[in-house]
């Protein structure tokens, strides 16, 4: 949030001021780091059950078993996690550097 005083300048001024703070403030939001996304959500290509969960940081998963039908999803070829293969965001390795633990 950006607080403005407003002395003696006129309204247009301080629109064209904020204007600029706020073009300052995306710039510095560009630069900053990107932050993970650590829930994805996992879709069962068997029965369609859809499940939130939460992504470990310092492990891929290789193995989720769907709480709908029971299937044992494994990743898809080139994928290194389940995540990456049937989840809504990819896992965080993929995230911060386009590339996982079992690619490398």
């Amino acid at each position: 949030m950006i607080l403005m005083v407003i002395t003696s300048r006129s309204a247009q001024s301080t629109k064209l001021d904020h204007g600029v703070a706020e073009s300052q403030a995306r710039k510095q939001m560009n630069t900053e780091p990107k932050k993970l996304l650590l829930e994805s959500t996992l879709t069962c290509p068997a029965c369609g059950r859809q499940k939130t969960e939460t992504m470990p940081t310092n492990a891929c998963v290789f193995f989720y078993e769907c709480t709908g039908c029971g299937e044992l999803l494994k990743p898809k070829p080139g994928d290194c996690c389940v995540f990456c293969s049937y989840g809504s965001v990819p896992c965080p390795p993929i995230q911060q550097q386009g590339s996982c633990c079992s690619k490398s």
